[in-house]
């Protein structure tokens, strides 16, 4: 009862601002009961959100040590929790540990092959590493982790399929598919490795998200561009233009990304 209460009184600090205070309630609530996952996992994560502004360096490597020894443990108790190795993955991508992000990742859909929204957090963090890879004008492995996305997003397509014919004990059809957020970053992968056919007929699926709708019209106005369809390039660089005017000086920036061999 005492870590449901602190975890209450956190989270009305929270909704107040008071960002520091339901720290304090957090890690009284993650005392009261260390052996609740959730609990422990939400006061990770909080944690380690809480380091990053901190401006005493000590303050703020001890806090982070702090929240990363609490998932370890947790993995340690609970090797089989696809929940812990999510949140150690992204610890890890935020500390800067790719390969080890990546590990955990994979290792979470080994437990888990029928949960889509790990691929898709694959999928997403793949991309991004690539894209990190490309503005700090690092090449080497970029082609690999494209390729990565390719494969996992072709996983989902894979799995999908299987699931339509079979039907799930009970009757039931399991829910398993791609979201649009990361099938904007397979048309993008798909982008920088030269298949701009593949990029566009993607973008069709991806397009219909409002949320989306501008990012996938600039992506379509570069791969009409480097396919050297001069009438649908205009297109739609005047579609993105209508949406917003800074949207052309995205579309340049999208064109001159480099080819990944």
């Amino acid at each position: 009862m005492a870590a449901i209460s602190n975890a209450r009184k956190a989270e009305n600090l929270i909704m107040q601002g008071n960002y520091m205070s339901a720290l304090n309630y957090l890690q009284k609530a993650h005392n009261n009961d260390p052996l609740n996952t959730d609990m422990s996992v939400y006061y990770a994560e909080y944690l380690y959100s809480i380091a990053s502004i901190q401006k005493d360096q000590n303050i703020r490597k001890a806090q982070q040590e702090e929240a990363e020894t609490i998932l370890e443990n947790l993995a340690s108790r609970l090797p089989y929790s696809t929940l812990v190795k999510v949140k150690l993955s992204e610890l890890n991508y935020k500390k800067g540990d790719m390969d080890r992000a990546k590990r955990e990742l994979e290792s979470a859909m080994s437990i888990a092959p029928y949960n889509s929204d790990i691929y898709n957090q694959r999928i997403i963090m793949g991309y991004q590493i690539a894209e990190e890879k490309i503005k700090n004008g690092l090449q080497t492995s970029v082609r690999t982790e494209l390729e990565d996305v390719i494969k996992y997003y072709n996983k989902i397509q894979e799995i999908k399929g299987i699931l339509e014919t079979k039907q799930v004990k009970g009757g039931a059809e399991r829910h398993f598919d791609i979201s649009l957020q990361a099938l904007l970053h397979v048309a993008k992968a798909y982008y920088l490795v030269g298949n701009y056919e593949e990029t566009i007929e993607l973008n069709k699926t991806v397009i219909k998200d409002i949320n989306l709708v501008e990012e996938s019209t600039n992506l379509n106005a570069a791969a009409y561009y480097k396919l050297g369809d001069e009438s649908n390039y205009k297109i739609w660089r005047e579609k993105a233009r209508v949406k917003n005017s800074n949207n052309l000086e995205k579309i340049d920036e999208i064109i001159l990304l480099p080819y990944i061999k």
